[in-house]
């Protein structure tokens, strides 16, 4: 899962979902078209259905009144025809009758009027060929028309039931379009929420990013603060130790000074000790001489003379003491 605090991350993943989002966008636009593009033949076809139907309605229209007035007339003509062979039924019985009578008893005037039957029926029968060759002609035409009527009916109902099956089609193709629109419109939602999410996380992130970098600037300034007072400490250290190097180097002639003075008074006091034990030599011999100076207290000159030695000795060996503890420290620094 990825890290959705991080920058690199939210960049890459609102990237892919920009990808994401332009392809359904593509897709949506490419459906878009081909619903359009079928739309239009869809309409193309169904205004081309309609203008046949209205064609077919109006022939068969045409096609219905002229079979009805070809009906009629039919009608109308075997009426006559019917009317022509009742008379033309007549005229023979009466010729039958006029021929059975001419039989029994001829009469010039019933010969002349036998030929005038004669016509009238072979024109009464000329005349009922001629209507019927005229029923099966218009037999033939209705029957043309009927068909003609059944197949474009089909021609009809097929168109219709193909109108019918473009209209689902076009309903699937609304459905889809629908269905495509809520997703293009549920990913851009998504995308969106998930742009302010990362906007936000961004905000945070950014937020904590300047805080760490104020965090570090503020570091690095009281490190520069440290640094710079350092350097002034180590400036005033290094003025110290010049002067130190120097109160070192003025002490080093002190106590080479104070050496030469000591070793000055160790022969000093060597020289003293010398004369001391020389006089104390020459005292003891004159006390030798005059016994009755052995009893007496020691003389209190000779006793202060004898502090003073030891407070002078113990002084030096202080002295000596401190000098090379002080050295010794020098050194060390």
């Amino acid at each position: 899962m990825e890290d959705i605090n991080d920058p690199l991350q939210l960049k890459i993943l609102l990237r892919e979902k920009s990808v994401e989002l332009d392809h359904v966008s593509k897709e949506f636009r490419d459906f878009q078209s081909m619903t359009k593009l079928l739309e239009t033949e869809l309409e193309s076809e169904l205004e081309t259905v309609m203008v046949a139907k209205i064609e077919v309605e109006r022939e068969n229209s045409s096609l219905k009144d002229k079979n009805l007035k070809l009906t009629l007339e039919l009608d109308q003509k075997c009426k006559d025809l019917s009317l022509l062979s009742k008379d033309l039924d007549m005229k023979n019985k009466e010729i039958d009758a006029l021929k059975i009578l001419s039989k029994a008893k001829p009469e010039p005037v019933e010969e002349k009027k036998a030929p005038k039957g004669d016509e009238e029926l072979k024109s009464a029968q000329k005349e009922l060929e001629t209507l019927k060759s005229m029923k099966n002609d218009w037999e033939k035409e209705r029957k043309s028309l009927k068909d003609r009527v059944e197949k474009l009916e089909s021609d009809c109902a097929e168109k219709t039931k193909d109108l019918e099956n473009l209209n689902e089609s076009k309903k699937e193709l609304e459905k889809d379009k629908r269905l495509l629109r809520k997703k293009a419109e549920k990913a851009e939602s998504d995308l969106l929420i998930k742009s302010r999410d990362q906007d936000e996380n961004a905000r945070k992130n950014k937020e904590k990013t300047q805080e760490a970098v104020e965090k570090l600037e503020q570091q690095v300034k009281t490190l520069e603060n440290e640094n710079e007072r350092m350097k002034n400490r180590m400036q005033t250290a290094q003025k110290d130790s010049k002067e130190a190097l120097a109160q070192y180097q003025k002490a080093l002639r002190k106590i080479e000074n104070l050496e030469e003075e000591i070793e000055e008074m160790k022969n000093k006091l060597q020289n003293e000790e010398r004369v001391k034990k020389t006089l104390q030599e020459i005292q003891g011999k004159k006390r030798e001489k005059t016994p009755e100076r052995e009893h007496q207290p020691p003389d209190f000159r000779m006793l202060i003379d004898r502090t003073d030695e030891k407070d002078a000795l113990y002084l030096i060996d202080g002295l000596i003491e401190s000098i090379t503890t002080n050295i010794s420290q020098y050194k060390l620094q």
